[in-house]
């Protein structure tokens, strides 16, 4: 008899039923096919396993390894044997629980000393009776479909959150997500699963309290936003090993596989006969980029006809979290993460001295001194550490604005950060950032105001931005004041130097900050403020009040909001003729800069 199993389904239940005959028949053959199973992990799911799809009439069906699967199963035994931690990020549906649950199993069932332990972010997602959801009922899933024979006598209603091997005395616990997840004991290996929706501090306390407990610990999810400790860990930057579950791997989610060319918008056809790996690869080249609306398709650039009717039936977040594995658009971002992966950030360059020439798209970075009652920037290399990046320099007949947040010395490690912008196209023209103490920053902060046109200066008048504001003001600086509107004539009494931000006057900054994104009315330019952007979110428990993801920090995002906010305050005194020339200007720039590249 051939002992493989087929992968089309009636062939394979045919194939099951006449292995199970074979062994009620032949305690010889049954013992055969035990130490096959022992031997090869992905005979044993084949011939004996079965999982759910409740969207199916009959729900129950036998689980046939697809070929990446195959490979999925066997890199996690491989993790759990050899004592490896391994996260593994998937696209929903992709059989990733099941997987690792089996591959649990099969090690608790023959191998001794395999104790494990699983848990989840939620009680009733470890264990409750007749809910799927949880792992441990899944289990009594597992072990009701397995012959007597093959299931050790255990009882496939096996007590509340413990299975227990009375053969090889082997135990898979289950427990609940806390900050001393998993502490005490030892086991063969660990599943963090929806490791992404723990809570920070829990996520962070059960990482460091399991690291002695196992050498093979399993972080499994979708992603959830870019701030939490999963996130962290799937970051390329970390040693950790991953495996990634992406629907161009599923031989039913990858039918009419085809990517988009961003240039011409052409449908580019990709050949799936390989099991989807050239698809993959091409996902992997393109990942967390997004088609421009112009197609008037959402989503990524891989796609296929599954993955199309998706995107029409889910939010733009719901696509990121459960189909693209993208980290900055799950969750719920702020801001319209199209418009913003539209911002181009400049890159650092040096020119020539007395040049007051940038070219597009670059940036210089250096200090500004007084001499003799006059500003003068001097150029030094961002090695160095110059405290102000310049991307256009200051021109005498535009009007520009200056804000700023003051570091309040969070454990994040916030930092001072002032920007720049300009009265006609609002684009960022320079910034400062650093961690200076408030007097030295104060008097940044005034060079700055002296060099751009003595600019208005609108700083947070919250917590250390008090004493900025004060220190400007004996300064002699043109400030901004916070209002308030008494009357309904609209008379206008002066409350407060700086920007008084209260839950109202936030939220009304940063709607107004992500107007001009989604519009794409402002280049940003700067890195550092379009990263912060990108990890800008509303929180589940908070989402009224929307902040830095985790351990991100938000000063360059709330610095662009309030000078947005003094911007349309600004009583212009910017002429006409003076917009048509900067715009001439940058016409020209831009016709340099090309004729520059082509010659190049």
């Amino acid at each position: 008899m051939n002992l493989v199993a087929p992968k089309i389904r009636r062939d394979n239940l045919l194939f099951r039923a006449e292995i199970l005959k074979g062994c009620d028949e032949d305690a010889r053959f049954q013992k055969l096919i035990w130490n096959k199973c022992k031997e090869n992990p992905i005979f044993y799911v084949d011939t004996f396993c079965y999982t759910r799809n409740p969207r199916l009439p009959h729900p129950d069906i036998p689980f046939i390894l697809y070929d990446y699967q195959e490979k999925a199963l066997l890199e996690i035994i491989d993790a759990i044997l050899t004592q490896n931690d391994l996260l593994i990020e998937k696209t929903r549906d992709m059989g990733a629980s099941w997987l690792v649950l089996y591959a649990f199993e099969w090690c608790f069932k023959f191998h001794d000393g395999s104790d494990f332990k699983v848990g989840s972010w939620k009680q009733e997602f470890v264990d409750l009776l007749d809910s799927m959801d949880s792992l441990m009922q899944k289990y009594r899933f597992m072990l009701k479909w397995l012959p007597s024979w093959l299931r050790d006598d255990i009882d496939p209603n096996f007590p509340f959150m413990r299975l227990t091997n009375g053969k090889n005395g082997n135990t898979i616990i289950g427990e609940t997500a806390s900050a001393n997840f998993g502490s005490g004991g030892r086991r063969r290996a660990m599943l963090l699963d929806e490791y992404a929706k723990w809570e920070k501090l829990v996520a962070d306390g059960a990482y460091t309290s399991t690291a002695d407990v196992t050498g093979c610990r399993i972080f499994l999810s979708t992603p959830y936003g870019s701030g939490n400790k999963y996130a962290h860990l799937a970051n390329e930057d970390s040693k950790i090993k991953k495996l990634t579950l992406h629907w161009t791997l599923h031989p039913l989610k990858n039918v009419g596989c085809y990517y988009i060319d961003i240039k011409t918008g052409e449908k580019i056809p990709v050949d799936i006969s390989d099991g989807g790996y050239k698809a993959f690869g091409i996902w992997q080249k393109y990942r967390g980029e997004m088609l421009p609306k112009k197609f008037g398709l959402r989503g990524g650039i891989v796609r296929s006809t599954w993955y199309d009717g998706e995107c029409e039936r889910r939010e733009d977040a719901d696509i990121a979290q459960e189909l693209d594995i993208d980290y900055r658009r799950s969750g719920a971002p702020f801001f319209d993460m199209v418009a913003l992966n539209s911002q181009v950030a400049s890159t650092y360059i040096e020119i020539p001295k007395g040049s007051r020439n940038i070219p597009f798209r670059r940036y210089i970075t250096g200090d500004l001194v007084m001499v003799q009652n006059k500003v003068i920037f001097r150029q030094k290399p961002e090695e160095i550490g110059g405290w102000l990046r310049i991307y256009e320099f200051p021109n005498p007949n535009i009007e520009y604005v200056l804000s700023a947040d003051t570091c309040e010395g969070l454990p994040k490690g916030d930092e001072n950060f002032g920007i720049v912008r300009d009265a006609i196209d609002r684009n960022v023209v320079a910034v400062v950032c650093n961690k200076q103490t408030p007097e030295d920053f104060s008097y940044q902060l005034w060079l700055v105001h002296k060099w751009f046109n003595e600019c208005m200066t609108c700083v947070e008048n919250n917590n250390h931005g008090y004493s900025v504001n004060k220190d400007l003001d004996d300064l002699g600086t043109k400030l901004y004041y916070t209002k308030k509107y008494e009357t309904k004539e609209g008379d206008v009494q002066t409350t407060k130097r700086g920007f008084t931000t209260s839950g109202r006057t936030r939220i009304m900054a940063l709607d107004r900050f992500a107007e001009e994104i989604s519009k794409k009315s402002a280049d940003l330019r700067d890195d550092r403020i379009i990263a912060q952007c990108k990890t800008f979110v509303r929180p589940e428990k908070k989402p009224q009040h929307p902040e830095a993801d985790g351990d991100f920090k938000d000063d360059g995002v709330l610095s662009c909001a309030i000078c947005g906010i003094a911007l349309d305050e600004l009583p212009h005194r910017t002429t006409r003729g003076d917009v048509n020339q900067k715009k001439r200007a940058l016409k020209e720039q831009l016709i340099k800069e090309r004729r520059i590249r082509i010659r190049g």
